[in-house]
């Protein structure tokens, strides 16, 4: 939810945005997280360095959505082959990766995420509301 508030994007009054309280929201929720993972994982790693179990663990805590190791670490071996993210083990445990964003890769994580919120507000004033 935290890129949602971030872009501008607000969710309906009627709920309180928590996962679990509105199925109907809740499906929403996964389908955007979903939709938008590579976003969502980029805007995660922009400040801190995780590994993809630790990224799982906080979508569901934040977002009660499950994403299977599957879906999470092949984004981040693409990522990682395209540049933007470099992989370090972590310190007493070589089975563990840490993932962070390459100093070439902040480039490109920035424009993706101003893209993702500019498209965002074009959806909302521009095709919600019918504004022009």
């Amino acid at each position: 939810m935290d890129l949602l508030r971030k872009s501008g994007m607000m969710l309906p009054d009627d709920s309180s945005g928590d996962p679990g309280k509105d199925p109907q929201l809740d499906s929403v929720v996964e389908k955007l997280i979903k939709d938008n993972l590579t976003i969502i994982v980029l805007c995660m790693l922009k400040d801190t360095s995780m590994c993809g179990y630790d990224i799982i663990k906080k979508i569901f805590e934040d977002h009660n959505v499950f994403l299977s190791q599957g879906t999470v670490y092949p984004l981040l071996y693409s990522l990682k082959e395209e540049g933007i993210l470099k992989a370090e083990h972590n310190r007493g445990n070589m089975r563990s990766k840490m993932y962070s964003i390459t100093d070439e890769g902040m480039f490109v994580v920035e424009d993706r995420i101003n893209n993702f919120v500019q498209a965002g507000d074009y959806f909302l004033h521009q095709i919600i509301r019918g504004e022009r």
